[in-house]
């Protein structure tokens, strides 16, 4: 355990707090990723079929991303989303733990659920 510990520790505070705040299970951060490395708008569907899960099961998810300001709801659609980070910081965050994920992906898996679970948050204080 303290050698995970450690391991936790060496990924960066921004990280860290962005994943503690936001992030509440692995599928989340897959689902922050997969439409990064799109950036193109998707249903509700089409997504939920990337992540090999229910349109129900997700929307919830996006909502509250819509709102942090990860994703935004393309106009005239009720289920359609892009990724579009509402602010500069917040792209260089999310790169930031893309990248961590990529390269330290059981020590972040291992920070996700060893946070408990909390209601979501949705400012970036």
């Amino acid at each position: 355990m303290k050698k995970e510990a450690a391991l936790i520790s060496e990924i960066s505070h921004e990280v860290r707090k962005f994943l503690k705040d936001h992030v509440f299970s692995v599928w989340q951060l897959e689902l922050i990723v997969q439409m990064r490395e799109r950036n193109q708008a998707l249903s509700c569907d089409e997504i939920a079929k990337l992540l090999y899960s229910t349109p129900a099961a997700i929307e919830s998810t996006l909502k509250r991303f819509a709102e942090l300001g990860v994703l935004r709801r393309e106009l005239g659609t009720s289920d359609s989303y892009i990724y579009a980070p509402a602010t500069l910081e917040l792209r260089q965050l999310i790169d930031l733990t893309a990248a961590t994920y990529s390269a330290r992906r059981i020590d972040v898996i291992n920070l996700i659920f060893s946070t408990p679970q909390k209601a979501p948050r949705l400012s970036l204080d």
